[in-house]
């Protein structure tokens, strides 16, 4: 009774490695992170046939959940620096893809203006000559929109751009 106690020990202790070993195989596609977590199964521990308890050593059964996060390509992110001064943006169009987030650094040559997209609600703080502000916005709808200074009568006066959004 002794032996079999003991081999049926060791069968459980060899399925349960075998288990572990199985569900912390890697993925072969796409992006994973693994959460593990430890969880302790009770165990009642076998007796002889004098009642003394056999002492054994409980594993720890391993869960793995794959979370897959898709990438995020460097693509979906547009940087650009656009200048304001005397009338004038430069550059004067630029074009980016639908579902991109564009950021923009408005920076002053000279003079006092701002930056404004009114499709994407994107309004820059008027600001002095060499000054800077940072934008950001999601490109989501295409087309082509008007990007303009607001000071005055700068827009009438050619402080305008166009923004090509393509799909």
């Amino acid at each position: 009774m002794k032996n079999i106690s003991i081999i049926l020990v060791v069968i459980a202790l060899v399925a349960a490695g075998w288990y572990v070993m199985e569900i912390n195989k890697p993925s072969k596609t796409g992006t994973t992170s693994t959460v593990q977590t430890g969880t302790t199964k009770p165990y009642v521990a076998p007796t002889l046939n004098d009642g003394a308890a056999i002492k054994v050593v409980t594993p720890v059964v391993s869960t793995t959940t794959e979370v897959k996060t898709p990438p995020t390509p460097a693509s979906n992110v547009v940087a650009l620096t656009i200048e304001g001064g005397n009338f004038k943006f430069s550059p004067s169009a630029f074009t980016v893809k639908k579902g991109q987030t564009v950021t923009i650094t408005f920076h002053t040559t000279d003079g006092f203006h701002d930056f404004v997209i009114n499709e994407f609600k994107v309004r820059a703080k008027q600001i002095k000559s060499d000054a800077s502000e940072t934008i950001s916005f999601v490109a989501d709808k295409a087309g082509t929109f008007e990007y303009y200074c607001s000071v005055g009568q700068h827009r009438a006066m050619g402080m305008k751009g166009t923004l090509t959004v393509t799909e």
